[in-house]
């Protein structure tokens, strides 16, 4: 039994990254065709098509009352993001930042970082946070569009015809519900039998799967020298995961509780203060500024199944 479990865990990953990778390319045709800049089309489309295995996953666990999994999944994924994806790509390719994206993306991210680290800390999660989160979401949503110059670059021509656009999206997302579905299943039952806790499965196995679309949209960007979609879907996906998925989770969970530690509200916010520190010297970051963050991600990871 445990080994189709397993057999199962890995084919719901890959069909995670498959089905995210036909609803990032859709949204992003759609996007350009909608007359969408590079900055938005970079961090609130691949943003949220990125997060799209995050929010599937994230979502049927609250509704399977598997909160910790779905929270779990939040900040293992925000964690690997930086530390990991962008570790791994620096390291690669030193990166650019926006300025417009650093001026306005980071210090968002910054704080709603701030905010729920503080809820780990405290493991104080409520409905009404989950609203409030929600709230916050659809006004940063509503600022970025607001503050978009809707120029489409001249590089930025879209492949497809409207309607196989459609058809990605509508099939990335039927896809991704099933798969999520299968993924917690699958990790929930490995977790029971091996012994292990649900959270370090949440923040390892669950999140490394679900942030694949991010580390392929990552690491195509910047040999492509894409760098706005490198750093801003990170970014973006980041927010998305705090304050759409987190506050979905938390709406819909009947039971919320976690097994968080202070260690795992350190590492999370102390891996978006480190990615703004290293933002803020020339707009870019370094080869050794990315060792820095994958070191701190690798020693993370070993932590937890360690301890």
């Amino acid at each position: 039994m445990i080994g189709w479990k397993v057999i199962f865990l890995l084919l719901s990953i890959g069909l995670l990254y498959l089905f995210s990778e036909l609803l990032i390319r859709g949204a992003k045709e759609l996007g350009i065709k909608l007359g969408f800049s590079r900055f938005v089309i970079g961090v609130v489309i691949l943003g949220f098509g990125t997060s799209s295995p995050e929010l599937f996953v994230s979502t049927v666990a609250s509704l399977k009352n598997f909160p910790q999994i779905a929270l779990g999944n939040i900040v293992g994924s925000n964690i690997f993001n930086i530390l990991l994806i962008l570790g791994l790509t620096s390291l690669l390719k030193p990166i650019k930042i926006n300025d417009q994206s650093f001026r306005y993306d980071f210090p968002v991210l910054l704080v709603v970082t701030i905010l729920y680290a503080t809820l780990i800390f405290f493991n104080f999660f409520e409905r009404w946070i989950g609203f409030i989160a929600l709230i916050l979401f659809i006004s940063y949503m509503w600022f970025l569009f607001k503050k978009s110059t809707y120029e489409v670059d001249d590089d930025m021509i879209s492949k497809f015809p409207l309607l196989v656009n459609i058809v990605f999206v509508i099939g990335g997302l039927v896809g991704l519900y099933f798969s999520s579905d299968l993924l917690i299943t699958s990790a929930s039952f490995i977790a029971r039998y091996a012994g292990i806790e649900e959270k370090v499965i949440s923040l390892t196995v669950v999140a490394v799967g679900t942030s694949l679309p991010e580390l392929a949209v990552s690491l195509v960007s910047i040999f492509k020298k894409e760098y706005d979609f490198a750093v801003g879907n990170i970014v973006g996906s980041n927010i998305f995961n705090a304050l759409l998925i987190g506050g979905l989770s938390v709406v819909f969970s009947s039971k919320i509780s976690t097994t968080f530690e202070w260690l795992d509200a350190l590492v999370f916010f102390m891996s978006v203060v480190f990615l703004w520190l290293f933002g803020r010297t020339q707009f870019k970051i370094s080869r050794a500024e990315g060792a820095i963050l994958l070191s701190f991600g690798i020693a993370y990871t070993f932590y937890l199944y360690l301890s």
